[in-house]
């Protein structure tokens, strides 16, 4: 079995131990200080990775991030990007789940259901949250929205209740009990398609949904409210009001497949492929040859700062005020 160095950095844990399980299928993998292959994200610093500009760099994207390929040699991520050379693939940024190969049906008791939920935490960090929060501001004067999340709450402690099998399944049981879930992303970008859209479908729930503009790639459009291309919130409302208020058509629509038929269920095994062929082509790229990169430059300097003992100094410093600043509010 082939022996190889590698480090994940910047990324989130249960990323890295993917990552590692990944690679153990097929080789023998050393966690390294020196690596041969460096997989990266944008969290943490975001600057960890300048650390290491002999490795063969992999850049792991998530959260609308696109790699930059003056940067890394190779790039995985969820926007529809094209790079020569076979050095970028494009993976669900949530995939659906294997449950929804197969849709129950709908029978008319799930007519009888209350109308709709809100569940959200974030109420302002993308144009997105900002959006959905006025819709269901709008969609309210039609009928009551419940909102268990901490955005525009009605619901004291409605999911937590409901908790012990985890968050998001708890959420998902949740949303069994509604016609209807508002399932606005964060941001409209392509090919960013959140369990916002697919876990209402877990629910029984039509999603009203805003965000990527080519979900359609993977879910069908006659199963769930494409908010997305509507100009105004009133447009929105009317669209739901619409199939509120025919029961055939809400129905049909809660009856159709949810997922298109040509999805491809195996991209996972696609991407082992591409990151083992990364890993038996064993080259690195030639990045920004020039050196015109003042971002990396500028990573770069700010790495070397970091080092001094002055700056030491006043991150320990800047953690005790912190600290002190978070017990005193407690007090309050």
């Amino acid at each position: 079995m082939k022996q190889i160095k590698i480090k994940v950095v910047d990324h989130l844990q249960s990323k890295r131990w993917e990552i590692i399980q990944i690679l153990k299928k097929k080789y023998e993998v050393e966690i390294s200080d020196s690596p041969e292959f460096l997989f990266y994200g944008p969290y943490g610093s975001g600057r960890e990775h300048y650390g290491y500009p002999d490795a063969i760099k992999i850049c792991l994207c998530t959260e609308g991030i696109l790699p930059d390929y003056n940067e890394c040699d190779y790039g995985i991520g969820s926007f529809p990007l094209e790079v020569a050379g076979g050095r970028y693939m494009q993976v669900p940024y949530t995939a659906p789940s294997d449950k929804l190969r197969y849709r129950e049906g709908a029978d008319r008791s799930l007519l009888k259901r209350k109308f709709c939920n809100f569940i959200y935490s974030n109420p302002n960090q993308g144009e997105g949250a900002i959006l959905r929060k006025k819709f269901c501001q709008e969609l309210m004067k039609y009928k009551h929205v419940d909102c268990p999340g901490w955005v525009l709450n009605n619901m004291k402690n409605a999911i937590v209740e409901r908790s012990a099998c985890g968050w998001r399944e708890a959420k998902i049981e949740f949303m069994r009990d509604y016609k209807f879930t508002i399932s606005f992303e964060n941001v409209k970008q392509t090919g960013m398609t959140s369990e916002k859209l697919s876990d209402p479908f877990l629910a029984q729930s039509i999603p009203i949904y805003w965000g990527d503009p080519e979900a359609e790639k993977i879910y069908r459009p006659e199963a769930y409210i494409d908010c997305t291309s509507l100009k105004t919130i009133q447009e929105m409302v009317e669209r739901v009001i619409e199939i509120d208020t025919n029961e055939e058509l809400y129905l049909k629509m809660l009856s159709e497949n949810a997922i298109q038929p040509d999805y491809d269920w195996n991209w996972e095994s696609s991407r082992d492929e591409f990151i083992y062929d990364i890993i038996e082509k064993g080259t690195k790229l030639e990045r920004d040859p020039l050196g015109y990169d003042k971002g990396i430059q500028s990573a770069l300097l700010i790495n070397e700062l970091q080092n001094l003992p002055w700056f030491r100094l006043h991150q320990a410093r800047k953690k005790i005020q912190d600290r002190v600043a978070r017990k005193l509010a407690s007090k309050k």
